[in-house]
C-alpha cells in the first residue's frame, strides 16, 4: 500500500501510516509495533521534453527532444513520447498509479493517448522512467494554435514536474486540411503565413500556384493585379544580391548591387515588395509617355528607385546577360529587384512555427531574439 502527500510517498506494506494513532500504555506516542514504512521525496525530471525549446531547440524523433512537428501525411499526425525520470529508480513503479501526464491541446487538433497510457496515466519504462505517449492527428485551423506548449506531470493533484516544447508544421506539405479562400491544396506555409499575419501574403488577390514553372519563384498579372507564389518563394535566392554593368558612359554609376537575400518569410516578403513594385510602375505607365517600352515612364529614368537608367534604352545595365527575359524590360525588372530591400512590409518571425523557419531547430529565416 503507498501512502502520498504534497511531493511525497511513503511504501506503507506493513500499514504503519494509519488515521488513527497508536497509544502506549503510559499515555502518550505512537507505537511502531514492529511495522515499517519507507518514506521517499522523489526527485522527478522531465527527459521528454527536455531543456529549452527557445534556447536549446531539439528536434530529435528520440528521448531528449523539445521540438515536434506534424508529419507530412494526408492528415497530418504528431506523436510525443513523454518520459520523466523518478530518482531513486525503485519509487516509479509504486507511484506510477498515483500520476497523470497532460499536455497543451493544439486547437481543434484530435488529441489522443496510447491505449497503454488511459488519460495520460503512465507506464513505468528502464531505470525509473514514467512515460507515456499522446498523439494529435489533423492539424489545427490557425497559425497561433502552434507554437510553445507545456507537458506536466501530475502526482496526486500536486504538480511535480513541468518542462516546455514547441509544435510545429512541416512547410512544404499541404495537409493544413483547412479552406483556403483562394487556393487550393495551398502548401502549408502559404496558408499558416497568410492566416497568421507572419509576413505581409494579402487575402484578397494572392495565390499559391503549384504550377508555376521552377524557374518562376512568383509573378503577377498586369490585368488583374494577382499575384501568385510558387514553392520556391519560401526558400531563398543563394546567388542574391546581383551585380550589373552599364556600358553607357552616360549612366552613372556604372555598376548597381540590387535584389534582397532574405530566407523563408524574408524572402516572401522581399517578392511581394518586387511584384507590387512591377504593378506600381504599371499605374503610372497608363498616364505617363514611356518611349523604349521598357515599362518605366520616360521622367522616371533618370532617378526613380535611386536608379539611373536611359529612357531610350529598355535594358541599361544588360541584365538580358543573366536573363534573357528582360531584354525590353531590363530596367523595370532592376528597380522591381531593388525594391526587394526596401522592407516596407513587417516581419513577425515569432509567429513563423514552419520547419524549418525561424523559431525550428532547422532554422530558416529571420532569427528571434529569446
Amino acid at each position: 500500500m503507498t501512502v502520498s502527500g504534497n511531493g511525497w510517498f511513503a511504501d506503507n506494506a506493513d500499514g504503519l501510516i494509519t488515521s488513527h494513532v497508536h497509544m502506549s500504555e503510559n499515555g502518550g506516542g505512537n507505537v511502531a509495533q514492529n511495522l515499517e514504512a519507507t518514506l521517499y521525496v522523489p526527485k522527478f525530471t522531465f527527459v521528454t521534453p527536455a531543456g529549452c525549446p527557445v534556447t536549446e531547440p531539439k528536434a530529435t524523433i528520440a528521448s531528449g527532444g523539445n521540438q515536434f512537428t506534424f508529419s507530412a501525411a494526408p492528415t497530418g499526425k504528431l506523436e510525443m513520447f513523454l518520459q520523466v525520470k523518478v530518482e531513486p529508480p525503485e519509487a516509479a513503479a509504486l507511484i506510477a498509479e498515483h500520476c497523470v501526464f497532460t499536455v497543451g491541446n493544439i486547437g481543434n487538433s484530435v488529441k489522443k493517448w496510447d491505449i497503454a497510457n488511459p488519460n495520460g496515466k503512465p507506464t513505468v519504462g528502464l531505470n525509473g522512467m514514467l512515460e507515456a505517449v499522446v498523439i494529435f492527428e489533423g492539424l489545427p485551423q490557425n497559425n497561433d494554435d502552434f507554437g510553445w506548449k507545456m507537458a506536466e506531470l501530475w502526482m496526486d493533484g500536486t504538480l511535480v514536474a513541468s518542462n516546455r516544447y514547441g509544435v510545429f508544421f512541416d512547410k512544404h506539405a499541404t495537409n493544413h486540411g483547412q479552406s483556403c479562400p483562394t487556393c487550393a491544396n495551398c502548401e502549408n506555409w502559404f496558408y499558416y503565413w497568410r492566416q497568421g499575419g507572419v509576413c505581409g501574403i494579402p487575402f484578397s488577390n494572392c495565390v499559391f500556384d503549384p504550377l508555376l514553372p521552377f524557374n518562376v519563384v512568383a509573378q503577377v498579372n498586369y490585368v488583374t493585379g494577382l499575384i501568385s507564389f510558387g514553392s520556391r518563394a519560401a526558400s531563398e535566392d543563394l546567388q542574391s544580391p546581383y551585380t550589373f554593368t552599364a556600358l553607357d558612359p552616360l549612366i552613372s554609376p556604372p555598376l548597381i548591387t540590387v535584389g534582397g537575400s532574405g530566407k523563408g518569410i524574408q524572402f516572401v516578403a522581399e517578392n511581394l515588395q518586387h511584384e507590387y513594385e512591377h504593378l506600381y510602375v504599371r499605374q503610372q505607365l497608363n498616364m505617363l509617355p514611356d518611349s523604349d517600352g521598357d515599362g518605366i515612364p520616360d521622367q522616371m529614368e533618370a532617378s526613380y528607385k535611386g536608379i539611373m537608367t536611359s529612357p531610350n534604352n529598355p535594358d541599361t545595365y544588360h541584365i538580358r546577360f543573366r536573363w534573357s527575359q528582360y531584354a525590353l524590360s531590363g530596367d523595370q525588372e532592376l528597380r522591381a529587384r531593388r525594391a526587394e530591400t526596401d522592407k516596407t512590409i513587417t516581419l513577425h518571425p515569432e509567429r513563423d512555427w514552419a520547419n524549418p523557419g525561424s523559431q525550428h531547430a532547422n532554422q530558416f529565416g529571420p532569427k528571434v531574439n529569446p
